[in-house]
């Protein structure tokens, strides 16, 4: 498939932050923190651009379709990190594979119905504990 020069492709995405200072453009073949395949594939190669901004814009653009695929600022980062990292367990690459989520997302389930089983019995306990007591009433 034809692909865009990257001079042409990094020309196009400057244009989106003219005023701003180029930080790095590279062309990658595989995931990095922010784009990359999980629910949904991520396609590759791309371009990503990244500026010399407050809000730490990056831009990630396909040769091949030459149209922006992706960005990220320091706000979707954040969230990023809190969501998909701590709801989805999607730290790594080494996490985002299929059979290694599973195992651990199975795992922690097992381990939050324990402790709740273990809050139950405890529970439980206390309770037929405090009906066996006789009522002072003072």
């Amino acid at each position: 498939m034809d692909t865009l020069p990257a001079d042409v492709l990094l020309r196009a995405v400057r244009a989106t932050r003219p005023e701003a200072a180029l930080n790095d453009a590279v062309m990658l073949s595989s995931a990095d923190h922010y784009y990359y395949s999980h629910h949904q594939q991520a396609a590759f190669l791309v371009l990503r651009v990244q500026f010399q901004l407050p809000d730490e814009t990056t831009f990630y653009a396909d040769p091949v379709h030459g149209k922006l695929v992706d960005h990220a600022d320091s706000n979707s980062k954040w969230n990023r990190w809190l969501f998909n990292g701590l709801h989805q367990l999607d730290f790594a690459s080494v996490v985002r594979t299929r059979p290694v989520w599973d195992v651990l997302v199975v795992s922690l389930c097992l381990l939050g119905g324990l402790l709740s089983a273990t809050g139950v019995v405890l529970g439980w306990r206390r309770l037929k504990v405090r009906a066996r007591r006789p009522d002072i009433g003072i």
